[in-house]
């Protein structure tokens, strides 16, 4: 795979003829978010997905801001992948700040409802609970609500097969079914609300992203769900031809689905995953979701070393390094970075399906067998 470099190195402006993905991951600390995608599409134009926090600012807001190729190059559309808090946090500003003027939530054609109507049903209702919908999310469906009263925006609904950009790059939805939007949204339980997370495909060419939001595999007694990646799997085969993957759900054991995956190739995928502490993942336990991950492909990228504040000291870690020791209680703290770019991996991609580079924050690694 071709060598990591500071991301203070990534040129600015970006090249018009690439497609550069930056994953951003402080780690789950409550209020900061644990994951946030920013994409540069080639020529011009921008997606963010999610969103967090450091501190007082916002990942994405900066990348955008500082690698931009000229004033015309903007955000042109926001997508939240589904209602909780470790994706949500700092959604508000975002929208706020940049005014993008597309906003992406899961949900059918009107007049049924989306998402962000479902949680605003629910808050007015007084069912909405902290479980339900957090004090982020709300902040982040309110921020949508001012936008698109003001013209600024207009609120898309998405679901699998719809396509959110067209041209020489395709940005299009693989997840969920209007089927299962209607279902799941008719009682929005907390614990099935990662069944809601928008799956985006981006193509260029040869060259094909998968970005899986927190969409599982398995609930945690380990029972297949409806609703998932076997769903995705029965309607869009061949998930495992990819160039490069954002893991689903942090990398947790129930959300690597085998046909994602797939099985070692001729060359390298990227895969590219978020920490979140405050559930432990990704675990680093023999035969867990590093561990699995590691078979498969001989590399993980990391946005940060769960549970250490400060940025890394080696680059590359082996999986067993990062393995707490028998019988060792588990540190839950979250640590986040300390600057805005520390917790970040950056991408770019030609359009014959290659990985032409790789751009590392001061607290992104990555982990080996």
């Amino acid at each position: 795979m071709i060598p990591a470099a500071s991301l203070a190195t990534l040129e600015t402006p970006l090249r018009e003829d690439r497609m550069y993905l930056f994953v951003c991951g402080p780690g789950g600390r409550p209020g900061y978010g644990a994951e946030a995608l920013a994409l540069a599409l080639p020529e011009r134009g921008w997606i963010t997905v999610d969103s967090c926090k450091v501190g007082r600012e916002l990942p994405q807001e900066g990348i955008i801001s500082r690698w931009r190729r000229s004033p015309e190059d903007q955000l042109l559309i926001s997508v939240l992948t589904h209602p909780h808090d470790d994706h949500a946090a700092g959604l508000a500003e975002l929208l706020d700040a940049m005014r993008p003027p597309l906003v992406a939530v899961t949900g059918n054609t009107p007049p049924e409802q989306d998402l962000a109507r479902r949680i605003r049903d629910l808050e007015l209702s007084g069912v909405t609970s902290q479980n339900i919908a957090a004090r982020t999310v709300r902040a982040a469906v309110s921020a949508m609500e001012r936008l698109v009263s003001s013209g600024a925006t207009t609120l898309l609904p998405i679901r699998d097969q719809q396509t959110l950009i067209s041209g020489p790059a395709r940005v299009r939805c693989l997840a969920p079914t209007e089927l299962e939007i209607r279902t799941l949204l008719s009682h929005l339980p907390k614990e099935r609300a990662n069944e809601l997370s928008t799956v985006l495909e981006v193509t260029w060419g040869q060259t094909r992203l998968m970005l899986g939001a927190d969409l599982p595999w398995k609930n945690p007694s380990g029972s297949v769900l409806p609703s998932g990646w076997e769903s995705v799997d029965k309607r869009h085969p061949g998930l495992s031809d990819h160039t490069g993957l954002k893991v689903p759900h942090h990398g947790s054991r129930e959300a690597l689905h085998p046909r994602l995956l797939g099985i070692t190739g001729p060359g390298p995928r990227l895969w590219v995953c978020t920490p979140f502490e405050r559930s432990d993942l990704p675990r680093m336990d023999a035969a867990d979701g590093a561990d699995i991950l590691l078979a498969v492909e001989p590399c993980l990228h990391l946005t940060k070393q769960p549970h250490v504040s400060a940025n890394a000291s080696n680059a590359t870690l082996r999986v067993g390094t990062l393995r707490p020791p028998p019988g060792t209680p588990r540190s839950l703290k979250s640590a986040p970075p300390a600057g805005p770019l520390d917790a970040v991996w950056c991408f770019g991609f030609d359009n014959m399906g290659q990985l032409v580079g790789r751009w590392r924050g001061d607290a992104a690694i990555e982990v080996v067998p």
